[in-house]
């Protein structure tokens, strides 16, 4: 599948709690410049997830790529630690905390790891399809679980890995 990338916009902070609010300013104001206003609430909410989750756990710098290839919006976070991403077990609802991963599920439309030379990306696929507004799972093309494990471990080969045909940018 051959796709078109029609815009590109990235950004880098240091690790520290306070940018993540600046990864999410970010993207709503990417979202805001190419009018994509009806994705805000669910990209911000998940480059909150997935920046905290860098500062917390990586804590390295990071990079916010945000891109739109066809009908798709792909997110991609980017750390300096190479390994596996941690997927804790569905939460009963009582936990405080590690509900992240469980939130970037339920809002996109795919998400996974790429491995990366110098670390690793942790991506999540938004379908910008009306026709295909509100279904769940890998809708509208997205390959259903293209680029991570059960275990929440990165797939994808190579030295950058593997994107899925659909968001190579």
């Amino acid at each position: 599948m051959d796709t078109q990338l029609a815009w590109s916009r990235e950004a880098r902070w240091p690790a520290h709690p306070l940018h993540v609010s600046d990864a999410r300013t970010f993207v709503l104001d990417c979202l805001a410049e190419t009018e994509l206003e009806r994705q805000a609430h669910a990209v911000a909410l998940v480059v909150s997830e997935l920046a905290t989750n860098v500062v917390l756990h990586a804590n390295t710098p990071f990079t916010v790529t945000l891109a739109r290839r066809d009908s798709w919006l792909v997110l991609e976070v980017r750390d300096h630690v190479a390994g596996r991403v941690a997927v804790p077990p569905p939460s009963d609802g009582v936990e405080l905390h590690g509900r992240g991963l469980e939130i970037v599920q339920a809002l996109s439309q795919a998400w996974g790891v790429w491995p990366r030379r110098d670390g690793k990306s942790v991506w999540a696929a938004f379908n910008l399809d009306p026709q295909d507004e509100g279904r769940s799972g890998a809708g509208g093309g997205a390959p259903e679980g293209e680029g991570y494990g059960e275990d929440g471990g990165p797939s994808g080969e190579g030295p950058d890995g593997d994107l899925p045909p659909w968001c190579h940018y």
